[in-house]
């Protein structure tokens, strides 16, 4: 049998470094669970944890690019609200033109609805004039060829002027000159074909933004698509099943309370053998 030493036990400190190793393992499975993640340290998967930082940073570029495109949209909203309003006044001015156009009307009748004229159109304009975002005009030719980046891409948009002289009814007129007197007929066609011409080119402006919008729109789907793709992907690299978690913790902290018990085994051993050499050199000392 071989002999053990009082002083140098293998065993013990065989144990003791065992326990350290799983007291680490323990601590690294705890700190797993917590965090939920099975990466949480190269040492981990140097390879995992190089993808799944890729993804993040590819994420995080794309996140800031639905921001961009709902500023976008919140800008386009704000000159399609503008132009829905533009689009009931023309509306109305045409309505005090066809109510003008009478012989049964007399010339201050018509000055009084070419004064209602009057504000229509200069709410028009104020109404284009006011129609920004973050301080950028959108209405009044501003915005040509603007360039929105969504971090894979980018999106080129134009939203085309509404002022009164790109709808033509800046010179419209319901008086002839002088402003004391009736128009004849081909004049009151010339006016009317005026609000009709800008009603036609009003539709066509909402009409292309419409589309655009729905391209924004479409857009930021597939961004927030391509997003939770990417993050569902990043996660079966880095992260942990909550039961596996739990399962790899309990498993750590159980192999660090065996190792305990088997370094402290190992002490008691020790202890053993040296209340035995201690007996046997008192019995010696004694014969």
């Amino acid at each position: 049998m071989a002999i053990k030493s009082i002083n140098f036990d293998a065993a013990s400190l065989s144990s003791l470094r065992y326990a350290k190793a799983t007291q680490t393992a323990s601590a690294h499975a705890q700190a797993q669970m917590k965090l939920g993640k099975r990466i949480i340290s190269v040492q981990d998967d140097a390879s995992g944890a190089s993808i799944a930082a890729g993804l993040k940073a590819r994420n995080i570029a794309a996140s800031e690019g639905v921001r961009n495109m709902q500023e976008t949209s919140a800008a386009l909203s704000i000159a399609e609200s503008t132009l829905e309003s533009i689009a009931d006044k023309l509306n109305n001015l045409k309505t005090l033109a066809i109510r003008a156009r009478t012989d049964l009307k007399t010339t201050a009748n018509v000055q009084l609805i070419n004064n209602e004229k009057s504000k229509i159109l200069a709410g028009m304009s104020d109404a284009v004039q006011q129609a920004e975002y973050n301080g950028r005009k959108l209405l009044t030719g501003g915005v040509n060829n603007a360039v929105v980046n969504y971090g894979l891409g980018s999106i080129t948009f134009t939203v085309s002027s509404a002022t009164l002289q790109n709808l033509g009814i800046h010179q419209l007129t319901f008086l002839g000159a002088g402003g004391n007197t009736l128009l004849n007929a081909g004049q009151w066609d010339a006016q009317i074909t005026s609000i009709n011409q800008a009603i036609e080119r009003l539709s066509q402006i909402r009409g292309n933004l419409g589309a655009q919008q729905v391209l924004i729109d479409s857009t930021i789907d597939a961004l927030q698509s391509n997003i939770d793709r990417t993050e569902e992907a990043r996660s079966t690299i880095e992260d942990m099943d909550a039961l596996e978690s739990q399962v790899n913790a309990t498993t750590a902290q159980s192999q660090q309370n065996l190792s305990l018990q088997a370094f402290l085994l190992s002490l008691q051993n020790n202890f053993r053998m040296v209340q035995a050499a201690n007996s046997v050199s008192n019995l010696l000392m004694n014969a």
